[in-house]
């Protein structure tokens, strides 16, 4: 699903379905600010992350990503909400 795809999905949740995100920890995604991305840049960072390392692979290492990162990026709240 493309970024705006889920800012629409989003837009048109209920207060339930709205409450239930947040109940399992992922009210992050009800603030989802991205409009668009390189679908291959997308597909590239979902293929090389590296999920036991929170990072990516680079030449000589790697990119730690942290929760900062992440509300940088695509403007997703780096914990709970409350």
């Amino acid at each position: 699903m493309s970024p705006k795809g889920l800012r629409q999905l989003i837009e048109n949740l209920n207060d339930k379905q709205k409450e239930a995100i947040i109940k399992m920890g992922f009210g992050g995604f009800l603030h989802f600010q991205a409009n668009m991305i390189s679908g291959k840049l997308a597909l590239w960072l979902v293929r090389n992350f590296e999920t036991c390392f929170c990072s990516l692979p680079l030449d000589h290492g790697r990119m730690r990503v942290t929760k900062h990162d992440v509300l940088m990026t695509l403007g997703l709240p780096k914990g709970r909400l409350r």
